[in-house]
């Protein structure tokens, strides 16, 4: 299982918690706020981790990337 496997598990795993939160808070309202609340903390900590992933790409690969092309562009014009 990779890692966006997990991370869709886990979005479903919140959301199904918060769902049954949504039916349990008719008999039991205590017990289900804290579902809601490990849902959201759940969402919030899979949010920043995929904020985290997107600067870690932007900072290691696409600014690799863009140093590769600049060296391509001015190998380019240097044998020209």
């Amino acid at each position: 299982m990779n890692t966006d496997q997990k991370r869709e598990n886990s979005n479903c795993l919140a959301v199904y918690v918060l769902a049954v939160t949504a039916f349990v808070a008719r008999s039991n309202a205590r017990p289900a706020l804290f579902g809601v609340a490990a849902s959201a903390l759940l969402l919030l900590f899979i949010g920043i981790h995929n904020a985290w992933d997107t600067v870690t790409y932007h900072v290691f690969v696409k600014k690799q990337r863009d140093s590769e092309t600049e060296q391509s562009n001015s190998e380019g014009e240097a044998s020209e």
